[in-house]
């Protein structure tokens, strides 16, 4: 037992250097004017990552790309630790996880493509801000195998990352009526 806690620690040093990362604090902040609202009952923002809607939607973008294309790195690391007789539903677990990845990254593309219909301004922000969702990863890139895998495992994508791209959308979880107004005027 001492053995599985001992080598899960290089995985819980990087998951707190990852959780730690900070975005560019010019990057992070959206213009006063195009500020979409927060609700504060949608749950914690990552650390580093911007709490506005749009911000958060492409931080969330970039790191969910960035979780998925480690996949391919760490997938040697789990096949070696899967038992006889798993390696089937382990591959089919991977292929509905990889699939509701595209469909959560699709679903944050036509989120911010409509934000960006109404606010060009907006662009460029959010290719600044998908690069730093990516690069929470950079770390985990460069660890040893297992704990470039425990890193992985570990990770989970945050549930307001979903809610935001909802309302930047105006729909809701449940195809309900829209919420209210995304943007706020000039302060």
């Amino acid at each position: 037992m001492a053995a599985k806690v001992i080598d899960m620690l290089p995985a819980l040093a990087l998951a707190l250097l990852l959780a730690q990362a900070t975005p560019d604090a010019a990057a992070a902040q959206p213009p006063a004017a195009v500020a979409p609202t927060v609700a504060p009952d949608d749950g914690d923002v990552p650390k580093g990552a911007p709490s506005d809607d749009y911000g958060l939607v492409a931080w969330c973008r970039g790191a969910l790309r960035g979780h998925m294309d480690l996949f391919t790195i760490v997938k040697p690391e789990l096949i070696s630790l899967q038992r006889s007789g798993e390696a089937a539903q382990n591959e089919k677990s991977d292929l509905e996880q990889m699939q509701a990845g595209r469909e959560y990254i699709a679903l944050y593309r036509r989120a911010m493509a409509k934000a960006e219909a109404a606010h060009p301004e907006l662009h460029a922000r959010g290719l600044a801000v998908d690069a730093e969702g990516e690069a929470i990863w950079d770390a985990a890139k460069q660890a040893e195998p297992r704990t470039r895998m425990w890193s992985w495992l570990m990770w989970d994508l945050p549930g307001r990352c979903e809610t935001a791209a909802h309302r930047l959308l105006g729909t809701n979880h449940d195809g309900g009526a829209p919420p209210p107004a995304l943007l706020r005027g000039p302060q």
